[in-house]
Parts: structure tokens; sequence; C-alpha cells
């Protein structure tokens, strides 16, 4: 390398632990500078990644009850954290469930199964079609809680939804699952 070159090689599958056939070049930066001084340079990468096919690390159980009416769905969810070892667990987990549009939930809908570790907290999002729940600790032990969603009109479109369960601390710890809520 000369005086004022600088060669920066990025290897990408040092950054995350799944990656794909096309993550796997190496990419090569070269930096020539004929002047004295000094200058910044800066470097934005950016690419996605479908946490689909990531290994999961929650084990996320889905259940469509039945109900008395057509205008109102019960989806009764469990998950769990897997750990590596025995005394793995994940210190702040994010829970989110994602419904079609046509249906809303509140942040009332959403009863829990009595645990050591309650939900600390709720958010409903995109006027209702999302659910986010805060857990403080999670282990092996499954938290359950059930969600239920109210119909407010119908929609021919329908699109898969999902439950993502994500370590906050360390979000490559995750899981998604998709599942048809019709």
């Amino acid at each position: 390398m000369k005086l004022g070159e600088l060669a920066i090689r990025v290897n990408a599958s040092i950054m995350q632990g799944v990656i794909s056939d096309s993550f796997k070049k190496i990419i090569r930066l070269s930096v020539f500078d004929k002047s004295s001084g000094s200058g910044v340079i800066q470097i934005n990468w950016q690419y996605r990644v479908n946490l689909i096919y990531f290994k999961s690390r929650f084990d996320v159980q889905l259940t469509k009850l039945a109900t008395s009416t057509e205008w109102m769905k019960e989806l009764h969810v469990c998950c769990s954290f897997i750990p590596e070892d025995k005394d793995d667990h994940s210190n702040g987990t994010v829970v989110e469930m994602s419904i079609p549009i046509g249906y809303a939930m509140d942040s009332h809908n959403v009863v829990e199964k009595k645990t050591f570790y309650p939900i600390s907290r709720i958010e409903i999002l995109h006027e209702g079609t999302t659910v986010i729940l805060h857990y403080n600790h999670m282990g092996n032990e499954s938290k359950c809680f059930s969600v239920f969603a109210y119909r407010r009109y119908k929609n021919r479109v329908r699109h898969p939804s999902y439950i993502k369960v994500q370590d906050s601390y360390r979000p490559e710890l995750n899981a998604v699952k998709m599942f048809d809520f019709h």
C-alpha cells in the first residue's frame, strides 16, 4: 500500500450469522489522495435479510380458536426462548403480531395467562392492526396470551399475517412465523 492510499476489505460473512451466496463476495474500496490535509470518508451499506430464514431462537405456537360470530377472531399465542445453554434467557423480548387491514385490536383485547414474568407493556399500532407486547424476561417456559380481533369491514385482499419475536438487546435472536388469519 502506498502513502495516501486506503484499502478497505469487508467480508460480509462476519457481519451476520446467516449470509446468502450474494453476500459472500469481498468488497474492495480504494481511495487515492494526492493532496495534503484531512478528509472524511463515510460508507453506508444497507441490505435486507429475510428473518424467516434465520435459525429460530424462540418457539412460537399459534392457535386460531372458534368464536360465536364471524365478526371476531381469537388467536391464542404461546412463545418461549430456545436457549443454547441451560442458563440462557432473553432480558427484554418484543412480540409483534400483525393482522390484516379490516380487523382491529385494542390493548384490552389482549388477555394474558398468568405467569411469573408478565407482559410489561402493550402497544397498539397502525390503527389497531399491529400489537406489540414487551416482556422483561423470557426463558424456556411458555408465555401465553390471547388476542381478540374485531372485524371493522370486509376486505377482499387477503395477505398473510405474521408474529415476530425478538430479543431487544440481541436482535439476532429472533423468530418469525407467518400464518393465515382468515
